[in-house]
């Protein structure tokens, strides 16, 4: 039995010349990203990502309106920041942007943390000493959790 080695991407795309033109477009594309994220000012950098660039028109993708609307009212400085860098944003003047909820993973429940008996009996003492009755109930039920 001779075992094959699995070949490495590099090697399968020179091989097949379709993956290698995507791989570039691919390549070419982060370096464009890129380029992109360092004319946007810091608080905005890792949360727009460049979609494409056609028409002097830059399609971006935002995950909420807030930062949508932030990057609206920089717009101008953005662009200018841009057309300095060169090709392919050199006639850019707007951006199409895109509104993409991130996905959010579901948060545990904190877990409640519970009163010492010290902490109980002065909650008993204190719902005895309450002259509102609802809240003297709420403070018994609260010191029945005790350890």
């Amino acid at each position: 039995m001779s075992k094959t080695r699995p070949k490495r991407p590099d090697q399968i795309a020179r091989e097949h010349n379709r993956l290698q033109k995507l791989l570039e477009e691919a390549l070419n594309h982060d370096a464009l990203n890129a380029r992109f994220r360092q004319a946007l000012p810091a608080h905005l950098s890792q949360l727009v990502t460049l979609i494409s660039v056609q028409q002097g028109i830059l399609t971006v993708v935002v995950p909420d309106g807030t930062v949508a609307a932030r990057l609206r009212m920089e717009q101008s400085a953005i662009m200018s920041r841009l057309r300095e860098g060169g090709e392919p944003f050199d006639y850019c003047y707007t951006f199409r942007i895109r509104i993409r909820p991130q996905a959010r993973a579901k948060r545990a429940r904190p877990k409640p943390i519970p009163i010492s008996k010290e902490n109980a009996g002065l909650l008993l003492q204190e719902a005895r000493q309450t002259d509102d009755e609802g809240l003297s109930k709420v403070l018994e039920a609260l010191a029945r959790q005790a350890r």
